[in-house]
């Protein structure tokens, strides 16, 4: 049949419409997709339809603005610096910050180190210096050094032996005291000089120390000393040696100086011979006194007995003076009253509290009991002067 045929020819241009009109439905589909999927990740932003004053009120807002920066990341990178750029200055330049400071602060440490070391050194040679003076002297206190550094003074005045030393811290009014009793003597018409010096310090105070003055006995402890440092005495010596000291025998002394020519030191200036003759400085009886001391500190087969000789003396003023003292004495007195020879004097070494002094004094009054009281006065003047001379 003719109606039957058309119908069928109809069903072909239907389902090529229908099958056109699918694809097209998929193909818009997926250029939707493609076009959402684009703008999500920001590869595309699809501007709004609105009017242009409405794109213009939406590109000067804060979150287009936002939008623009956020869809143009590469273009924003590359006209300003990124949050990690500007981290990595301010990094950079505290690093560099830093380095300076340690660099400085290392310098610092470095300077503070050398001074810390120069103090320390100049505190360490300071202290050794120190220790050095302070060290005992008393092998530096011979009769060489006494005639050398005893000042010619007149007036009572301090000095030292130990040239790493000051002068010691003598007070006016102990120097004024010393004065006062050397100045009663003066004052009788009588002359003076005395020497008192702590020899372990090697520091002393000499009055009218160049002033040559008569003996007396008091010579004869030095020339005694001088028989048994040369090893010139024998056993009939010994004896006269033992008076002449112990008991000052002026018999057995003139014995004594009969038979041994006393020749002098080179290093005095008045020698042994000039003590002989009776006249003397007390600088040179003290220099004859570090003689003595030396000899009796030895280990010589004599010396014990000798010191032990001045140590029991008849006659003292330096004893009596110093009576109630913790002492030790070891002296020769000299004493004297004569129309032609006047003296009182008297020479040793003293001992107090494990210290050693040295006193010579030698005045040209005749004896008797005001004119040895005068003598002792001074020596007790001196004696209160020692604890400055340490």
């Amino acid at each position: 049949m003719v109606k039957g045929k058309h119908g069928k020819k109809e069903q072909g241009p239907r389902s090529t419409w229908k099958l056109a009109a699918g694809v097209l439905c998929l193909a818009l589909f997926c250029g939707m997709g493609g076009l959402y999927y684009l703008n999500s990740t920001g590869q595309i932003n699809i501007a709004p339809t609105s009017s242009s004053s409405a794109a213009t009120e939406a590109s000067d807002s804060p979150s287009s603005m936002n939008s623009s920066s956020n869809s143009s990341g590469l273009a924003s990178t590359s006209l300003e610096p990124s949050g990690t750029s500007s981290q990595a200055i301010n990094t950079t330049s505290s690093t560099i910050d830093i380095a300076r400071q340690t660099e400085e602060a290392k310098k610092r440490a470095e300077a503070e180190a050398a001074q810390e070391k120069e103090r320390a050194e100049a505190e360490a040679a300071a202290k050794k210096e120190a220790q050095e003076a302070a060290r005992d002297f008393s092998d530096e206190v011979t009769s060489t050094s006494i005639i050398e550094k005893v000042p010619e003074v007149t007036a009572a005045s301090i000095f030292s032996l130990n040239e790493k030393r000051q002068d010691p811290a003598v007070s006016e009014e102990q120097l004024a005291s010393v004065q006062a009793a050397a100045d009663d003597i003066s004052a009788a018409g009588y002359t003076y000089t005395a020497i008192f010096l702590d020899i372990n310090s090697g520091q002393g105070i000499a009055i009218n120390p160049d002033e040559a003055v008569y003996t007396a006995s008091s010579f004869k402890a030095p020339f005694v000393d001088f028989l048994l440092e040369n090893n010139l005495a024998s056993e009939w010596e010994t004896y006269n040696m033992e008076a002449s000291v112990l008991h000052s025998d002026n018999d057995t002394f003139e014995a004594l100086s009969g038979t041994f020519e006393f020749t002098g030191k080179d290093t005095l200036t008045v020698s042994y011979d000039e003590c002989t003759l009776g006249f003397v400085l007390a600088a040179s009886m003290a220099a004859c006194w570090a003689d003595i001391y030396h000899y009796i500190r030895s280990d010589d087969t004599q010396a014990a007995w000798f010191k032990d000789l001045l140590a029991n003396t008849n006659i003292s003023f330096i004893r009596n003076a110093l009576e109630g003292e913790d002492v030790q004495v070891w002296n020769k007195g000299g004493w004297l009253a004569d129309p032609e020879y006047n003296a009182v004097a008297d020479c040793g070494i003293i001992e107090s509290n494990g210290r050693s002094y040295l006193m010579a004094i030698l005045t040209s009054q005749p004896s008797w009991g005001e004119t040895q009281e005068r003598v002792q006065n001074l020596a007790r003047a001196l004696w209160d002067c020692k604890d400055a001379l340490a």
